[in-house]
């Protein structure tokens, strides 16, 4: 019995140590090792307060570079490592990358630039183009009067700017006068004459009225308008086996033609074809978006008009006082 003894001890020994053991094991899976913590959530935070979370958690703080960001304010948390939730060990480094705030410039001065080129350098350096007012101005059209910010303001990418642009001189107000009975030439260097664009003219078959000539107009006549605002006029053009025409020239005719939108001048080209050549009768580059009148000689002859060396109309007969017939 006493030489048993030993071996019951030795027993027991080793099934309170192994007891130990899975208790001590047990415990360390369910409330982890006292020498490990989860690392906190630092981004948005200042540096202060990281600096005193992570001391009270035994960690170190290392500040591993700045960044630009237009959110997060400076001297703030814009990324760290390692990433929150994440164990470590007590003593370690928790490395942080601080804000620096918002990428900012020197706002320049655009006032006397030209609004195309000032969109530009808004678009390319970040900036928010929000508000354009016009007013008349002595300035040229399209030239910055005005602008928010002013220079040498601090501003961040992303920031509104506003301006204030020139129409240009405030044009005339004038009475529209009347451009009844006149013919069509004589119509249209009075309307030149005071300052006026004619858009249209248009051609009508009125048996009470005499031929080629003005029988009505847009605005009518006294109605306020402004220089260089665009008209209408209508003429009357006798139908061919009309009486009225027996022994009477029906004098040039008009083509009008407007170059369509774009960046780039248009070459125009306006050629008869007379004896068997080609003769030409308008020969220019043009911007886009004017609208071009062109008088045609009282003469018989097919017409050819060119943009950028295409035919973009061709006729035998002209449409007096209007636009070529196709």
């Amino acid at each position: 019995m006493i030489k048993k003894l030993p071996r019951l001890l030795i027993y027991i020994v080793i099934f309170f140590a192994v007891m130990g053991g899975s208790a001590y094991l047990s415990l360390r899976f369910l409330f982890g090792s006292a020498d490990t913590v989860t690392a906190p959530d630092l981004v948005g935070k200042d540096v202060v307060y990281v600096l005193q979370t992570l001391s009270a958690m035994g960690l170190n703080t290392k500040v591993a570079g700045m960044r630009y960001h237009p959110a997060i304010p400076e001297n703030s948390v814009v990324s760290q490592d390692p990433e929150p939730g994440r164990e470590i060990k007590k003593d370690r480094d928790v490395r942080i990358i601080l804000s620096s705030g918002p990428e900012t410039m020197s706002m320049p001065s655009l006032v006397g630039s030209d609004l195309r080129r000032a969109r530009i350098w808004i678009e390319d350096n970040g900036l928010n183009l929000v508000w354009i007012t016009r007013v008349y101005d002595d300035a040229l059209p399209d030239t910055i009067l005005a602008q928010d910010p002013l220079p040498p303001d601090s501003v961040a990418r992303g920031a509104e700017v506003r301006l204030l642009v020139s129409l240009g001189k405030r044009p005339k107000a004038m009475i529209m006068p009347d451009f009844s009975g006149l013919n069509p030439e004589d119509a249209m260097l009075l309307a030149e004459r005071w300052g006026f664009k004619v858009n249209d003219v248009r051609a009508v078959n009125k048996v009470d009225q005499p031929p080629g000539v003005v029988v009505d107009q847009y605005p009518a006549m006294g109605y306020r308008i402004l220089e260089g605002q665009g008209i209408e006029l209508t003429v009357n053009r006798p139908k061919p086996n009309d009486n009225r025409n027996k022994g009477r020239s029906q004098g040039p005719g008009f083509v009008s033609f407007r170059v369509p939108p774009g960046f780039l001048k248009s070459h125009m080209e306006l050629k008869v074809s007379v004896g068997g050549g080609l003769q030409v009768l308008y020969d220019e580059y043009v911007s886009p978006g004017t609208r071009l009148w062109f008088l045609l000689p009282d003469k018989d002859g097919e017409f050819f008009l060119y943009r950028d060396g295409r035919i973009i109309k061709q006729s035998r007969e002209i449409f007096f006082y209007g636009r070529l017939k196709k």
